[in-house]
Parts: C-alpha cells; sequence; structure tokens
C-alpha cells in the first residue's frame, strides 16, 4: 500500500493525505482503528436472542465473517498477515481492545446463561477469534468453497464449543 494510491482511490492528492494523518504509518494507523470500528459495527448489527450461545456463534459467523468478506484489506491489516511490521498504536489498540471485549461480554452472557463454565472468558475469546481468524483467511483466499463456507463456520465454532462443553462435563463427572 502507499500513500499514492489510497490518494487516488479516495479521489485527493498525496497532501491531502498527509495533511490529514501525518505519514503513511499515520494512515495505517487511521484505517487500523476504523477497520475495528466496522468490526464493532458488524457485530452490533447481529441481533440478540433470548439463547446467548447462539448469539455468540452468530458474532461469529454473520459479524466477523462479515466484516473480514466485506473489508479483506482491513481484515489482513488488523487481523491477518498483510503488513508484518505493523504495530498498532495507542489509538488502533484501544480500539482493537473494544472490539474484543465485546465479544468477552457475549462469551460472559453465554457463561451465565450456564454455558462454557469454569472457562475463563478471554481465553475463550481468543480461541473464537484464533479460530475465525484461521476461517476467514482461507475463505479470503479461496481455499473454502463458497457455498460451504457459512455451513463450515457454523460447524467449526459449533464443534469448538462442544469440545468446552464436553470437557467440563467430563471434569465435573470425575470430580463426583
Amino acid at each position: 500500500m502507499s500513500v499514492r494510491s489510497v490518494a487516488t482511490e479516495a479521489g485527493t492528492t498525496t497532501r491531502a493525505v498527509y495533511a490529514l494523518f501525518g505519514s503513511k504509518e499515520g494512515l495505517l494507523q487511521g484505517l487500523a482503528v476504523r477497520a475495528f470500528e466496522i468490526l464493532s459495527e458488524h457485530v452490533d448489527a447481529v441481533p440478540l436472542t433470548n439463547d446467548p450461545l447462539h448469539d455468540l456463534l452468530s458474532s461469529g459467523v454473520v459479524g466477523f465473517r462479515g466484516f473480514a468478506l466485506e473489508h479483506p484489506d482491513l481484515f489482513r491489516l488488523v487481523l491477518g498477515t498483510g503488513l508484518t511490521q505493523f504495530k498498532f498504536g495507542p489509538e488502533a489498540t484501544a480500539a482493537g481492545e473494544a472490539a474484543l471485549n465485546q465479544l468477552v461480554r457475549k462469551v460472559e452472557r453465554a457463561q451465565q446463561a450456564g454455558f462454557l463454565a469454569g472457562r475463563d472468558p478471554r481465553v475463550v475469546t481468543l480461541q473464537l477469534q484464533a479460530t475465525g481468524n484461521g476461517m476467514a483467511a482461507l475463505e479470503i483466499c479461496g481455499m473454502i468453497d463458497t457455498e460451504m463456507a457459512e455451513k463450515l463456520w457454523h460447524e467449526t465454532f459449533r464443534t469448538l464449543i462442544r469440545g468446552w462443553e464436553r470437557r467440563a462435563a467430563r471434569q465435573e463427572a470425575i470430580a463426583r
């Protein structure tokens, strides 16, 4: 990515981009903040139901996946491998943390309903994010057939959650 290509795409000049962001690094930081805002908007757009576990899964399959597919370059910037030397500044870090906390709250809501008992909600969130990142990267690069992708996302997340639930049930049975 170059400042010139961004300016051309935006229909402006490189001088205007530099005036607004200060540098290419500033532009990347601004894009990272915006990417996390868009991700949060996608997750917020997933309606809540009376089933917190369904809502958690939908946040990943509909919200996160929707963001990744609609904005693959922003996905790569903030969650993929697009720019290996790019490091988040304070604003991008805060925006990323806010997006992550949004998912933590959905995990905690599922836990309050009796799911994922005994698991650290931040660890569950990171595991779900890692799974989503991998699924999104595979779908974006064409390794997952588009027709079966949504079904595969649902199945993958359900399998992960079922595994946690079975492990908890086994541990509970052993403790008795």
